[in-house]
């Protein structure tokens, strides 16, 4: 019984990456592995917080869509969906203001990453939004963060000590939209990273 769980669980696996690459490629067919554990997918790919990406695909098995828990798992997609376009919306503004500034922080990870679901990008949610700015930047962009609500998660940091500190996150107390800020993108955990900021 352990050794069908784990193949089972394999298989589910192999099934949400064909769904991920269906709905990502815009593929119309899918050549799913039988039988599809359609609670076992969806409940992985909610894991991964990729749900609303799997369920553009998956909706379109009739045997996915006559699930009894399949409602509830399109009501959250259709929520982190909403959720995340709202987020990338607030996100876009914010990073408008730090042009306005003269501030140009780089588009780190998760957002980037994200162009690469197409029209999608907005199913595919992000924790928080990644920036590198200078050191020299850090100043005001803490100002123009803090002038727009947001809360440093430890405060008082000078442009002279950012130069030890991997990252600030912001949050906001009433957005979803957290930011992070990065002062170096590779760490200064070892001999051979610290040299390459």
């Amino acid at each position: 019984e352990k050794a069908y769980g784990a193949l089972n669980m394999k298989t589910q696996y192999e099934n949400l990456l064909v769904l991920l690459g269906n709905s990502v490629n815009r593929q119309q067919n899918i050549a799913l592995t039988e039988p599809v554990d359609w609670g076992a997918v969806l409940s992985y790919a909610r894991f991964h917080k990729i749900l609303p990406v799997i369920l553009e695909a998956a909706s379109q098995n009739s045997e996915c869509t006559a699930a009894p828990f399949y409602g509830e798992y399109l009501e959250q997609a259709t929520l982190a969906t909403v959720e995340q376009a709202q987020k990338t919306g607030a996100f876009l503004q914010l990073y408008e203001r730090f042009n306005d500034e003269g501030v140009y922080p780089l588009v780190l990870k998760g957002l980037v990453c994200r162009l690469n679901y197409g029209e999608l990008c907005d199913h595919r949610a992000s924790g928080d939004e990644d920036l590198l700015i200078s050191h020299a930047d850090y100043e005001k962009t803490d100002r123009i963060l803090k002038e727009q609500g947001f809360i440093p998660d430890f405060d008082g940091i000078t442009a002279t000590q950012a130069k030890t500190v991997r990252e600030v996150l912001y949050t906001h107390p009433e957005s979803p939209l957290r930011i992070e800020i990065h002062f170096n993108a590779i760490g200064f955990e070892n001999d051979w990273l610290a040299p390459m900021n």
